[in-house]
């Protein structure tokens, strides 16, 4: 795997702006409206308030909707030749795979970031070691979700995958 393949594939990815919106985008209005601008947001809900758990679901929507999709995608990209075309470079089943999973993993840090941002600015409030350690667990519960669809994308041969993996 190299840093070549994985920033072509960053840059094929943030030019798709319907998938950005989805799955940056769409999460953080759900935080405002569910979450941040409710009056029940600073009601106290375990180490934290009411806001910041909505924060943290959402932020957890937004990074599964990204690793699933990113995986799921593979199948699309495999009907429209791109993995005859990958066959032609150095880059091995296991480094596409990996490719793929540290794609994912960098869009699912988007929304994590993007909500947790709104979450500063919109009165959540928690420990702050409840911040750091609900991001890294959604990171890398999303992780999951990365290979998860990965499997998807590679076991059907058609768009259908996008719509299982997300469903299921």
């Amino acid at each position: 795997m190299t840093t070549t393949f994985i920033r072509l594939e960053l840059r094929r990815k943030f030019r798709d702006y319907v998938s950005v919106f989805f799955i940056a985008i769409l999460p953080a209005f759900f935080y405002i409206i569910f979450g941040a601008s409710q009056s029940y947001a600073s009601e106290s809900a375990g180490h934290g308030n009411v806001a910041m758990y909505i924060m943290i679901s959402m932020a957890a929507y937004g990074a599964v909707t990204a690793t699933t999709g990113i995986g799921g995608m593979a199948a699309v990209e495999r009907m429209q030749g791109w993995g005859r075309q990958l066959g032609l470079t150095p880059l091995t089943d296991a480094g596409f795979v990996a490719m793929k999973a540290t794609v994912a993993l960098v869009f699912a840090a988007i929304p994590i970031a993007l909500i947790f941002i709104l979450g500063v600015f919109t009165g959540a409030s928690g420990q702050w070691s409840a911040w750091i350690l609900s991001s890294i667990a959604v990171l890398v519960g999303a992780a999951v979700f990365s290979v998860y669809g990965l499997m998807f994308g590679l076991a059907f041969r058609s768009e259908a995958a996008v719509g299982a993996a997300s469903g299921s």
